[in-house]
């Protein structure tokens, strides 16, 4: 049995709080995991706009770590904005994952 894109996501972000909360993990740590999960289900997945914000978030994170790893010689300004645009992103796929859950 396949796991949908839709069940995938929901699943993350269910679980984000719980992972959050370790010290061991790292404040990034559970965004990093879960993308690695996340993109080879949503490569795999027909287009849809949770595909694309999936993707996008995950180019958002690679260049925030990108950035993170040469950010000593970068502006706060520079790193806000990487980091605005990875929590966009985040929320973009969290709203789409909301909408698409069934009414109660």
């Amino acid at each position: 049995m396949t796991t949908t894109l839709q069940n995938a996501v929901a699943c993350w972000l269910a679980t984000i709080d719980v992972l959050g909360g370790r010290s061991t993990v790292g404040p990034y740590a559970c965004l990093r995991d879960g993308l690695a999960d996340l993109v080879p289900i949503a490569e795999a997945s027909e287009p849809c706009p949770l595909r694309d914000a999936v993707l996008a978030l995950a180019e958002g994170y690679d260049d925030l770590a990108l950035l993170a790893a040469v950010g000593l010689r970068l502006s706060p300004q520079t790193r806000t904005a990487a980091v605005e645009r990875v929590l966009t992103r985040f929320d973009a796929v969290a709203r789409l994952v909301e909408d698409q859950r069934p009414p109660l």
